[in-house]
């Protein structure tokens, strides 16, 4: 009766050394046993994106005393919120009824106009 008794313990722990075995060899690749890739650690940030607008040359970004960022018109010093996407749109609407910047802009045309006759 022992040696059975013997036999089956060896095959008991015989087996459960397999079972730890294979949850080892199952665990292998998991988040917990995977480095992390040192590559992506010393990419350089993306350059931000040059602004297109002719719209941005008649504006300027500025702090409040909150620390958020506005946008103000150099013409009349409107303040018009900025968020991470502002589109240009509600700048273009404010430049069509802005008197100072239609004056400039008038201004502008004239000076164009006279230096292109003058050039003839």
């Amino acid at each position: 009766m022992q040696n059975d008794s013997e036999s089956l313990q060896q095959t008991f722990s015989a087996s459960n050394e397999e079972i730890a075995n294979e949850v080892v060899m199952n665990n292998i690749g998991t988040e917990k046993n995977v480095e992390p890739d040192k590559k992506n650690e010393s990419l350089p940030p993306k350059p931000k994106r040059k602004k297109k607008s002719a719209i941005w040359e008649d504006v300027t970004e500025v702090k409040d005393a909150d620390g958020v960022m506005k946008i103000s018109c150099v013409h009349c010093k409107r303040m018009y919120s900025k968020t991470k996407t502002t589109p240009t749109t509600q700048l273009h609407r404010h430049f069509q009824s802005c008197p100072k910047y239609l004056k400039a802009k008038a201004e502008r045309r004239k000076m164009d106009f006279c230096k292109h006759n003058l050039a003839l």
